[in-house]
């Protein structure tokens, strides 16, 4: 689709939806609020485009481009996000429950408080993210998440079985029941964090901070971790 006024994408957006906007280039445009339940965005430039608080809730955005672009408070439940880059984007206290996010691009974004939970994040690019007091109870199996901040995240009954979470801040994350087996935590800081029932089968947790402050130097027995 060519490339579109501002007046062209108000009067398009004002149209019956759901609405095809596959491909499109919306890159730097103000859809703040805007209601685009059900569009169909697969594979659009949407670079640096502000759709915070705008609806988003069941759209296709696979393989769109969302580079630094603004989501906050945004509603993508249920949105398919699968290959979608949202490198350095906004995504503060956005619902993101049940979306599909395998493979998606989220390097250094900022999704503080974002609702995570139920979504699929399957070898999904976390690297750098900030996910502080994020709800994480979700699929994450294979995600690189190295680097993230997790502080005061909770991720109970989260499944991250082997995800890499080299350096990862954790402190005050709550990990109960969470399934961490083959997880590598090497030098994440898991500082007050809450572990009980956690599994770590197969983790590895060199140079680690452990929940009661103590660093290992050594790989540790998944039973000996402290709660």
């Amino acid at each position: 689709m060519a490339e579109l006024t501002q007046y062209q994408i108000y009067e398009l957006l004002n149209r019956p939806g759901p609405l095809w906007l596959r491909n499109i280039d919306l890159s730097g445009f103000d859809l703040s609020k805007a209601d685009l339940r059900g569009a169909n965005l697969g594979g659009a430039n949407l670079t640096k485009t502000n759709l915070s608080g705008a609806n988003l809730s069941e759209a296709d955005l696979s393989a769109a481009v969302l580079v630094e672009a603004n989501l906050n408070k945004a509603n993508l439940s249920l949105a398919d996000l699968s290959k979608t880059d949202f490198s350095k984007a906004l995504l503060n206290e956005a619902n993101l429950s049940e979306a599909i996010m395998a493979e998606a691009i989220l390097t250094v974004a900022d999704m503080t408080g974002a609702d995570l939970r139920g979504a699929i994040l399957t070898k999904a690019d976390l690297r750098g993210a900030d996910l502080r007091r994020a709800k994480l109870r979700g699929n994450l199996v294979g995600a690189d998440l190295t680097g993230a901040n997790l502080s005061e995240a909770i991720m109970v009954l989260a499944v991250l079985r082997d995800a890499n979470m080299t350096g990862c801040n954790l402190t005050d994350a709550d990990l109960r029941n969470a399934n961490l087996t083959g997880v590598n935590l090497t030098e994440a800081d898991l500082s007050g964090a809450s572990m009980g029932e956690t599994n770590l089968t197969g983790a590895v947790l060199l140079g680690a901070t452990m929940p009661d402050g103590v660093k290992q130097d050594r790989y540790l027995e998944p039973e000996a971790v402290p709660a």
